[in-house]
């Protein structure tokens, strides 16, 4: 079964099981793209790329988009997408991300391009409201890069998590996610979380990379940097 296809069975089947909403029609485009007709909304056009074995590179994208310049989404499975492929998707006006995010995306959003996903919001609304803060970027699937007003270091380079806890195998797979970042933090945003493990505090320490509740963050954003 292509990426598409079991892509399209488990949107379905989700449908399905949502008896309060009208099934979508799906029509298959191409090898691996699909159109999906919404209810009062306008239709949506994905790209489920097949054959990628590894992360999914800016190459890739742009292949997706020379098969199907239509594509407003495109879905990423297994180990997910390389770092610089969001601020490129982001300039080329579609969406990269995983099904369940697409699956929201179809629900919610009129432009499935445009689809934020809860946390990457959250983030974002704390950023925004910040006064230290002057510009941001999304430099990763969850890594953003905050240039900050009238301190040192003028930028700095995060990734987040939404995990009630934080292991130190996790972090360690953090740290290898975005190794190509140089991070200076790593931000618990879950609201629930009220510390670390001291294996995870090690593992931060020991990369020199400060982890942080998402409260301490922002409120360390008008403050020269203690890496």
């Amino acid at each position: 079964m292509s990426a598409r296809d079991w892509a399209i069975d488990k949107l379905t089947e989700e449908r399905e099981h949502r008896l309060d909403r009208t099934p979508w029609a799906i029509t298959k485009v191409g090898d691996s793209g699909f159109t999906v007709e919404r209810h009062r909304m306008p239709d949506a056009h994905v790209y489920c790329p097949d054959g990628i074995t590894g992360l999914f590179t800016v190459a890739d994208l742009k292949q997706s988009l020379r098969e199907f310049p239509e594509a407003r989404f495109i879905v990423v499975f297994r180990r997910g997408a390389a770092n610089d492929v969001y601020p490129f998707a982001e300039q080329r006006g579609v969406a990269v991300g995983r099904l369940g995010e697409l699956s929201s995306a179809l629900e919610h959003s009129t432009d499935i391009s445009k689809f934020v996903a809860r946390e990457r919001s959250y983030v974002a609304k704390r950023l925004n409201t910040n006064p230290a803060v002057r510009d941001w970027s999304r430099v990763g699937e969850d890594a953003y890069q905050i240039t900050r007003t009238r301190v040192t270091p003028e930028i700095l380079t995060v990734a987040t998590f939404d995990t009630y806890e934080a292991t130190a195998d996790q972090l360690l797979s953090i740290l290898d996610r975005y190794d190509d970042l140089g991070l200076d933090a790593i931000i618990a945003t879950n609201p629930s979380t009220g510390g670390f493990a001291e294996a995870a505090v090690d593992v931060a320490r020991n990369a020199g990379v400060r982890l942080m509740l998402m409260n301490e963050f922002v409120a360390e954003l008008s403050r020269s940097w203690k890496g």
